[in-house]
């Protein structure tokens, strides 16, 4: 069944979500350790949270916090949700590639995405 908001009343629940996920206590100290990018994506797939680096890579791909994660995305996200194995693919983007693992933490509203860039590994 599908819950059908307002647009109104769709936003809030929205920045409700990003605000939840920014004050995540692990949240600071992981994206400020992990050198590479970092996202967090809710569970419907909205874009949540995006480190200096992960906001880069959102930004060359045309979205922002709070807009749908790309639709090539919505497959692992959704594995990730059901399962507590990290799903991992490799997702071009203009002329790069990025290696993308989709990770859930229990009792967690959003998967972290972290990407590490492989364009080398396609290179002939």
């Amino acid at each position: 069944m599908l819950e059908v908001l307002s647009g109104l009343d769709a936003d809030k629940l929205l920045m409700a979500e990003i605000k939840a996920a920014s004050k995540e206590e692990s949240l600071d100290l992981l994206a400020t350790e992990f050198n590479g990018p970092l996202l967090r994506v809710s569970g419907k797939g909205h874009m949540l949270f995006a480190n200096v680096h992960g906001a880069n890579l959102i930004r060359a791909s045309k979205i922002m916090l709070g807009d749908l994660a790309p639709i090539d995305w919505q497959a692992p996200l959704q594995q990730s949700l059901e399962q507590t194995k990290p799903v991992t693919i490799d997702w071009p983007i203009d002329d790069e590639f990025f290696s993308l693992t989709f990770i859930k933490l229990p009792d967690a509203h959003y998967v972290s995405v972290f990407a590490r860039h492989i364009t080398s590994n396609y290179d002939e």
